[in-house]
């Protein structure tokens, strides 16, 4: 039961909060260390309110002053929006709308109840009553604004290491490892604008293995996947840094060329035809040597040309030495 103090000189009689009503908070993180005498005036205005599986309790969308802290149950976070994979759960003594209450703002995330929970909310002023009459609510409030600091480090660098890796997965080629034609849009348009504007020179190298269908015929498609390989390989192991290298599609490759003239072109798609031609390949099943062969176009930048031009110059070449006899390169 209450105790009853007297009002001063009217003679009322008011209610006390007795500390040992809220002895079943001690043991909250956010009560750590602190005298629960000093802060029952506050504890009794918070409130502890029920939320049903699936409620939700927080949102970018509404403005909070709230802080919560959960009592029972189990309550999950969510960025972007509520049908995405929480980044965490909370569960007993965590607390949750802290930040929107210090800083003003939305929530930065979705909050909702995982099962049936019961939160004990704390209003802004309440709070700050709290941290006015304890400084050991201060000190646990500081731990908790450092942990939440941490964990939100923590999810932007992993959301920015998986944005690379799905980057690294977006402009690679599965099979051989090369950059794609998505890679080849972004990244030979701006080397093309830049030998533009800087008046340089710039070659492109149109690659193509030689009678690729018939070898697929012949000796199945995964000893053609072998090959594609193989090819990759080598001339990625036969161009100097700057040479940008990539698969253009199917069995056709692309080698842009910055700061290089026709002539130096020229020199370096016959150091990779003739590295190609020396590589041994065997076929697994009869051991006999599978032979290996390409030819290349060669198309140097004019002022007129953009990367669909160019590379419909270079393939004309290409079909140049495929038509007269392979295993060539033409200009």
């Amino acid at each position: 039961m209450q105790e009853q103090i007297s009002s001063g000189n009217h003679g009322m009689l008011l209610p006390q909060p007795s500390p040992k009503r809220f002895q079943k908070y001690a043991n909250l993180p956010l009560l750590n260390d602190v005298d629960i005498a000093q802060i029952s005036d506050q504890l009794e205005r918070c409130e502890q309110i029920q939320l049903d599986q699936g409620e939700l309790l927080l949102s970018p969308q509404n403005p909070n002053n709230k802080m919560f802290v959960i009592l029972e149950g189990t309550l999950s976070v969510h960025i972007s929006v509520v049908k995405n994979e929480p980044i965490t759960l909370l569960k007993y003594g965590e607390c949750v709308g802290e930040m929107s209450v210090f800083d003003g703002k939305e929530p930065s995330a979705y909050v909702v109840a995982e099962e049936h929970s019961c939160l004990l909310s704390i209003d802004r002023e309440t709070l700050w009553l709290m941290v006015d009459a304890s400084h050991a609510i201060a000190r646990n409030l500081l731990y908790f604004l450092s942990h939440r600091i941490r964990f939100g480090n923590d999810v932007y660098t992993d959301s920015q290491k998986s944005a690379k890796e799905h980057q690294a997965h977006a402009n690679h080629d599965a099979l051989t490892g090369l950059y794609n034609r998505r890679w080849i849009n972004e990244n030979f348009i701006l080397e093309i604008n830049k030998a533009i504007f800087d008046q340089c020179p710039l070659s492109l190298v149109m690659i193509d293995i030689d009678h690729f269908k018939l070898l697929n015929d012949q000796y199945g498609h995964l000893i053609g996947d072998e090959v594609l390989k193989l090819v990759s390989s080598k001339m990625k192991a036969l161009l100097r840094p700057g040479e940008m290298l990539a698969r253009y599609g199917g069995e056709e490759f692309a080698i842009l060329l910055p700061n290089t003239s026709s002539d130096t072109a020229i020199s370096i798609a016959q150091r990779v035809r003739t590295g190609i031609q020396e590589c041994q390949h065997t076929d697994p099943s009869s051991g006999d040597p599978i032979h290996v062969t390409i030819s290349a176009g060669v198309a140097q930048l004019s002022k007129k040309d953009d990367l669909e031009s160019l590379i419909q110059t270079a393939d004309q070449a290409l079909y140049k030495a495929k038509n007269t006899g392979r295993n060539k390169v033409c200009h």
